[in-house]
């Protein structure tokens, strides 16, 4: 029942995209990423509002491995969406097998990802794979982006670059909300949702942030 299991909070603990840190890098500004949340909020039976929030802090000092206090920031985006109950369909061929996701008396989506039955056979000794994985179809609105510092940069171009730079630490995900096709998981504690890039994002329920 995703209409129970989805509706809360939930705390980003991993994703399977790419990831960006700062070591090597060194940007300016140097930002260190805290927490990140997704809430979703029941809306009607069809609609959720989604709330991404991402904490933050814009080092002030230049020896950020050793000093890293700084101004905190929050970047949040909010979106409305539509769910509906779908499945996320893998083929029978063996070689050329394309999950793909379909939504209850709709046509197939565009979002797909290559596989291999192979892989499955290797993972599990149980002979029926199954077709077919039931899902949450998320269909995410426009996004409304608003960021939050205790000390403003001066100039238009220093918000710009401490937008670019959490932008580049966190999963695009997590910023267009809109990317997010599907929860293919979801009870009491974990969730986990799939992009359009394939890749995976786990979270973990936590109490609501204010």
């Amino acid at each position: 029942n995703w209409n129970e299991f989805l509706p809360g909070t939930w705390r980003l603990l991993y994703s399977t995209g790419r990831h960006i840190g700062l070591t090597l890098r060194q940007p300016l500004p140097t930002i260190l990423i805290g927490n990140a949340h997704l809430a979703f909020t029941p809306l009607s039976d069809n609609f959720l509002f989604i709330q991404s929030n991402v904490d933050f802090t814009v080092i002030s000092a230049t020896q950020w491995p050793h000093n890293k206090v700084g101004a905190a920031g929050k970047l949040q985006i909010t979106c409305k969406s539509k769910v509906a109950e779908g499945s996320w369909i893998y083929g029978s061929e063996e070689i050329d097998d394309r999950p793909s996701l379909i939504q209850s008396g709709s046509q197939e989506s565009s979002a797909r990802k290559p596989t291999n039955r192979r892989v499955w056979r290797r993972a599990s000794p149980v002979e029926d794979i199954p077709q077919a994985l039931p899902v949450a179809s998320l269909l995410p609105g426009e996004i409304e982006v608003t960021m939050n510092l205790d000390e403003v940069p001066e100039d238009v171009e220093g918000m710009k670059k401490v937008l670019r730079e959490v932008r580049v630490q966190i999963p695009p995900e997590m910023f267009d909300v809109s990317k997010l096709v599907c929860a293919t998981y979801a009870d009491s504690r974990l969730l986990i949702l799939r992009s359009v890039a394939g890749s995976a994002l786990l979270f973990t329920r936590t109490p609501a942030q204010s």
